[in-house]
């Protein structure tokens, strides 16, 4: 410490002046050619708050979820009514001194802006002055309590969450801890069931807002393209504009800094850095609990343990009783159950009934390869949920009137449906591009990828396309194959069912499943053997995107290759040493890593990487690295330490039992998890390099899909053998 001076600095940050007024704001977004046309406008109400403190972070959390969220949310319900646009979503981004609270609606025209300006404003003044649904309110409270409570942080580390909620006060002077304590908070938003809480913040924030804008972002075709050739041009000019000297000052400095980058670490600096021995490491996986039952006919799997009286149910159904040509529509399934109504409820009132005495009910599509194949796999619909002890009857009531009498034929609610599924996919194919391409590229060569394609994938979202552009001749035949594919797949005989509970709790729900399973659907079912074809590809996936998604790979067990736990040590050193290195550090990604599955599925990937030719490269010299790998003891064990993190990962219960299920319908032993972490344990950089042939065979089969610019592909379209413009 005594090398430095101490320094105060002012980080302070000063509040934005209010505009006084909505502004209206416009700006231009890229699309291809064959994208541009009507109907691709966003329009966006954004209100910037004053304030920021733990009853307006939450309160507005749930107000936005109430608002425009559960499919009970009257804004977008008034908004999607009046077809201002196709998909209608919100945010509160609350991690700025100042919130701002928006309103996007997806897919419309500039024309319109006045119109949806005028809806936002009348349907809040309406809830203002009519006052909000109590029971919509109770079950948007309600599930936030759910959650808060549970602490249940799914995709994040719970640590990693927690510390972003206390940067978000703690970065603006305020108390590391304001969002973190909710119990007050949460309190005052329970009196808005008897009182107009909600309505007075509306009124307050939004009605009265002097401080906001509505943007108007329209399409331009050929933008990227103008994009870049300005950014050329002012490089070229700023480039001209500079003394010689100073040129080569940063020729020097982009050579130098090259050179650090490409430099390793001095031994004996990495040794300062303190590290785990194998010693501290636990030798043994941990037994996940299961234990296999019988309920009736039915398999029940326990997952017995503590878990706070929340009851995890999951009912799992085979879809090999759907037949092959209906497998899309397994997906699309998933996308509308729970958010149309049934004979008993409307879906306003099923959002509603869900939200308040459960914790969530949720509908999806897997597939689970069996351990040891080539991969060999089973196709399953998971119905997943999960309710305090005393609200199971309750919960299992709603789920058999999802199951049986849900109503598929409402024309009207199908179609708004399937409008913001295509949107929502959209998004997700520019937000999640990398795993767009690695799901696309397991469909070249392998049938479980093909299949996932059909369910999840582009090829998904082509369908779902075409269902909302001739919905309205297609709409008999789409109703009648999703009543088809919902008899197919909702039947007592294709039903395994996973609960995670502690055993006396599990007694006290028992009956209850009883009952349940005596309504579901029991006629005999025939089980499909299906065929699906899949052919080699090699594609360039075009969209207006400035970056690309580089994915290579093929399956390791069609050449001969068994699977080793010391791949998943091959994954961390390829994933944070070689790739990180080669791609991130000198390529300019912002990311790349390496994935090897059981079912001998690998790749190589990169995400939002402004190169496509040198990253390919960096993964065929994957193969020279590893011949040549060399790591000491100490290094190896950096490696292990690191590769046992991601097998340690810690748990929820709700997680333990899905880890559980996974590996029964995989046929995954315990001693299987054994063996792998075994082999991680005793990896040695022999091993490592023994992996170089299996890679080299993999990328010379040169399977390659690539999602990213429009033109960057086409400059180098001599790596693909098609080009394929994702949206049309």
């Amino acid at each position: 410490m005594n090398e430095f001076e101490k320094k105060e600095v002012h980080s302070n940050i000063n509040y934005q002046k209010p505009f006084g007024e909505i502004k209206e704001i416009k700006a231009e977004y890229p699309v291809s050619q064959e994208d541009a046309g009507n109907d691709k406008a966003f329009l966006s109400l954004n209100f910037g708050f004053k304030e920021n403190n733990s009853e307006v972070y939450l309160a507005f959390e749930i107000l936005e979820y109430l608002l425009l969220e559960t499919p009970a949310a009257p804004l977008k319900k008034a908004l999607i009514e009046r077809n201002i646009g196709k998909d209608v979503y919100g945010f509160f981004d609350h991690g700025i001194l100042q919130p701002v609270f928006s309103i996007v609606v997806k897919n419309s025209n500039e024309s319109r802006k006045d119109e949806f300006k005028a809806i936002v404003f009348d349907t809040l003044k309406s809830l203002v002055k009519n006052g909000i649904d109590k029971k919509l309110i109770e079950a948007c409270i309600n599930i936030k309590e759910f959650r808060l409570r549970e602490g249940d942080t799914r995709s994040y580390p719970k640590g990693l969450l927690y510390y972003t909620k206390a940067m978000d006060s703690w970065l603006y002077d305020n108390h590391p801890l304001t969002y973190l304590e909710y119990e007050e908070a949460l309190s005052k938003m329970k009196s808005a069931l008897t009182g107009d809480y909600f309505e007075k913040l509306i009124e307050e924030y939004l009605i009265n807002a002097n401080h906001g804008t509505l943007l108007i972002l329209n399409p331009k075709a050929g933008l990227a393209e103008e994009r870049s050739e300005k950014l050329r041009n002012k490089l070229r000019e700023y480039k001209a504009s500079l003394p010689k000297e100073e040129i080569k000052t940063m020729i020097k400095q982009t050579i130098d800094l090259r050179e650090r980058q490409t430099t390793e670490e001095s031994k004996e600096d990495l040794e300062k850095i303190p590290l785990l021995s194998l010693e501290d490491i636990n030798p043994k996986a941990e037994q996940l609990p299961l234990e296999k039952r019988s309920i009736g006919d039915n398999t029940l799997l326990l997952h017995s343990m503590f878990t706070n009286k929340i009851a995890h149910i999951k009912l799992v159904f085979d879809t090999r009783t759907v037949e092959e040509k209906l497998i899309p529509y397994i997906g699309l399934l998933s996308g509308i159950l729970g958010r149309i109504g049934t004979e008993k409820y409307d879906y306003s009132d099923l959002s509603n009934e869900i939200n308040i005495y459960t914790g969530g009910i949720g509908f999806s599509s897997a597939t689970f390869i069996q351990n040891g194949t080539k991969g060999e796999y089973v196709p399953k619909f998971i119905v997943k949920s999960k309710a305090l002890v005393d609200k199971v009857p309750k919960l299992l009531e709603l789920l058999e009137e999802m199951l049986v009498r849900t109503s598929l034929d409402n024309k009207k609610r199908l179609k708004e449906i399937i409008q913001e599924m295509k949107s929502r996919l959209e998004m997700a194919i520019f937000d999640a591009g990398h795993i767009v391409a690695a799901n696309r590229l397991f469909s070249y060569f392998s049938p479980v990828g093909k299949y996932e394609e059909l369910i999840s994938g582009l090829e998904f979202y082509e369908f779902i396309e075409g269902l909302e552009k001739n919905f309205d001749s297609k709409a008999e035949e789409i109703i009648k194959n999703l009543q088809e594919v919902e008899r197919a797949i909702f039947n007592r005989k294709n039903l395994i069912i996973s609960v995670a509970l502690d055993e006396e709790d599990y007694k006290i729900i028992e009956e209850d499943l009883v009952s349940f399973l005596s309504k579901l659907r029991n006629n005999d079912l025939k089980i499909n053997e299906y065929k699906i074809e899949f052919k080699s590809k090699n594609e360039g996936l075009l969209t207006q995107g400035d970056v690309q998604y580089v994915i290579k790979g093929y399956n390791f067990r069609d050449l001969g290759y068994e699977y080793k736990g010391s791949l998943q040590v091959l994954k961390t050193i390829e994933s944070l040493d070689y790739l990180w290195s080669k791609i991130r550090v000198l390529g300019g990604a912002y990311g790349a890593f390496a994935s090897f599955g059981r079912s001998g599925n690998m790749f190589f990937g990169s995400y939002r990487d402004p190169n496509l030719k040198e990253t390919i490269e960096v993964y065929d010299r994957s193969e020279e690295y590893l011949r040549n790998f060399k790591a000491d003891e100490r290094e190896m064990t950096k490696y292990i330490i690191g590769t046992i993190s991601n097998l340690d990962s810690p748990l929820t219960p709700s997680s333990k039992s899905e880890k559980a299920l996974a590996y029964y319908l995989s046929k995954v032993t315990h001693e299987d998890v054994q063996k792998e972490r075994d082999e991680v344990l005793n990896c040695k950089q022999e091993d490592i390099r023994a992996f170089a042939d299996m890679i080299k065979g993999c990328m010379d089969q040169n399977y390659l899909c690539v999602l990213g610019n429009s033109s960057k592909l086409k400059d180098n379209k001599e790596v693909f053998e098609e080009l394929v413009e994702v949206f049309k």
